[in-house]
């Protein structure tokens, strides 16, 4: 089993990124250790910059095309369905751009790519079919991020092994497409609170190592049963700290009952969402990753728990002495802080930061902890 649910594309991308994608900011270090931290800041860094000037930006642009309600929720699917977008774009072979040699011209065109494909995608919502954006871009983005994890990072793509990419990944889609149209008419959406659980145990390999040995469809099962058990647990403190109003859901949604997150902790799953991934695969998650498993996944998660609540403090803070109105604040921040998932994923999928092999401590072979007993 994969050390990493999203190794394969995330290796597609180093493969495929031309002849300097080991230059400059790439750690090729096989063991991780404190340059590992230090190559990876300035991309940690980058993820704030650039999504302070996509915050700035999508909002007005969307304007154009659609009310100022239905912008903003464009505005949100950019850094959530333009991260989905960003890391199907390797696997294709960064078409049309697989030709160009240099890493930063291929990334930068493969990022301006992606973000024009999901662009044209929520115009067409919006403004030509006039979906209602607000009750529906959230289960859109939910429901397809769901059974891409369920397909190809947590499932491992055990249904098409027999199929060579990019084939497998074009019939990944259509089946995403598909059942995402089949959730959206019957059972409105999947919610999505269980993604950060779903990447911390993909990217720091916690899954791979607990699960060890096992096969598919048991490593489906028992990842989702970490997962949603994860995810109940964290609901249940949000509620008792009063932001997580448990209570049964109206239609749509009456499926789920599983009540309303508060603003706040919307902004905290945001960055649990995006910041999280990018921020271990760029730094090699050292220094977790010089922890033994499982003790390093268990460190890693609740680090990224704690830095996730601390970046919420700060961006509540910074958007409220802004905004006079808070739930508007509270509103912008929420939307800033989905811009962080989509600038973790381009420099990633795009620019190949993060993309190297490395040996976490115990670990034998890079990306696998089969061998291992």
């Amino acid at each position: 089993m994969s050390d990493n649910a999203q190794y394969s594309v995330v290796e597609d991308s180093r493969n495929l990124l031309g002849s300097d994608a080991r230059s400059a900011m790439v750690d090729t270090t096989l063991i991780p250790n404190a340059g590992s931290l230090i190559r990876g800041l300035p991309w940690a860094i980058g993820v704030f910059v650039f999504s302070f000037i996509t915050w700035m930006f999508w909002e007005k642009f969307f304007q154009n095309f659609m009310s100022p309600s239905y912008a903003q929720m464009s505005s949100v699917g950019m850094g959530t369905l333009g991260a989905w977008t960003i890391s199907m774009h390797p696997v294709f072979g960064y078409w049309p751009f697989g030709g160009i040699s240099s890493r930063w011209v291929k990334g930068i065109l493969s990022a301006l790519f992606c973000f024009l494909v999901t662009a044209v995608f929520f115009i067409l919502l919006g403004s030509v079919f006039q979906v209602n954006l607000q009750t529906w871009a959230f289960p859109i983005i939910g429901t397809v991020w769901f059974f891409t994890a369920a397909l190809m990072f947590v499932g491992g793509n055990a249904h098409m092994q027999s199929i060579k990419e990019p084939r497998a990944t074009t019939l990944n889609i259509f089946i995403i497409i598909g059942a995402t149209l089949l959730v959206l008419a019957t059972i409105t959406w999947v919610p999505p609170f269980w993604f950060q659980y779903v990447q911390t145990l993909m990217v720091t390999g916690g899954l791979a190592y607990m699960l060890r040995g096992m096969k598919q469809p048991g490593v489906s099962f028992f990842g989702w049963a970490i997962a949603i058990g994860l995810t109940w647990i964290t609901v249940v403190v949000a509620a008792a700290l009063g932001h997580w109003e448990l209570k049964a859901a109206g239609s749509p949604g009456w499926l789920w009952n599983i009540g309303q997150p508060s603003l706040e902790y919307q902004i905290f799953f945001a960055y649990a969402c995006g910041f999280n991934f990018t921020f271990f695969a760029i730094t090699k998650c050292w220094p977790f990753s010089r922890i033994r498993q499982p003790w390093g996944f268990w460190l890693a998660l609740f680090s990224m728990l704690t830095w996730s609540l601390i970046l919420t403090a700060i961006t509540v803070s910074l958007f409220n002495s802004y905004y006079p109105d808070k739930a508007a604040a509270m509103w912008q921040a929420s939307i800033f802080s989905w811009q962080t998932v989509v600038w973790g994923w381009v420099w990633v999928y795009s620019f190949g930061a993060g993309s190297q092999p490395y040996l976490w401590k115990g670990q034998k072979t890079p990306g696998t902890w089969d061998d291992v007993e």
